[in-house]
């Protein structure tokens, strides 16, 4: 974004995390890159007034994660169906996906371990893909999601305590491909 007029200039990077833009010179630029995990920014770059095109280089290191667990990505108690909450979040993971042309992507359901093993199996599985399905949607081509249903199987907290069991509740993004 330019600090003298606020006007904002965007690009997309390639799958090596590069890519060039044209800036008019004689502006101060604040650098903000945005991903489906966060939003970070950067110090301002200044562009010298010249009568010529200049080139330089600016190195950010960002490393896209690996996995990622959607935040505010809710169900209905023992269903697939989204809570309205989710949208926001799926949205802009939607959003991601079309700016970044061959991200491929795994959605990992889980579940915590109340009830059976085989049915919550089957539930973390129809969630991922109702997940899936939502961002078929948003215009994301089907064929970089792919629907993954762990259910209580690989949990990141205690499922004895509710904050633990609220916390295995989760739908997880894994890279497959960049």
């Amino acid at each position: 974004m330019s600090k003298k007029n606020e006007k904002v200039y965007s690009e997309v990077s390639d799958k090596n995390g590069k890519f060039k833009i044209k800036l008019p010179n004689g502006s101060e630029y604040q650098i903000k890159i945005k991903s489906f995990d966060q939003d970070m920014n950067y110090t301002a770059v200044d562009v010298a007034a010249a009568d010529y095109d200049m080139e330089f280089d600016v190195n950010i290191s960002y490393e896209l994660p690996k996995t990622y667990t959607l935040k505010d990505v809710h169900f209905d108690t023992n269903k697939a169906t989204l809570k309205p909450s989710s949208y926001k979040s799926l949205n802009e993971l939607a959003e991601f996906m079309l700016l970044k042309k061959t991200l491929k992507i795994e959605l990992a359901g889980h579940t915590d371990s109340d009830g059976d093993p085989e049915i919550n199996l089957k539930l973390s599985q129809r969630r991922a893909e109702t997940v899936r399905s939502y961002l078929i949607k948003k215009g994301v081509p089907a064929n970089r999601l792919t629907a993954k249903g762990y259910g209580e199987t690989q949990p990141i907290a205690d499922n004895t305590t509710s904050t633990g069991k609220q916390l295995n509740r989760r739908t997880e993004v894994r890279i497959i491909e960049q």
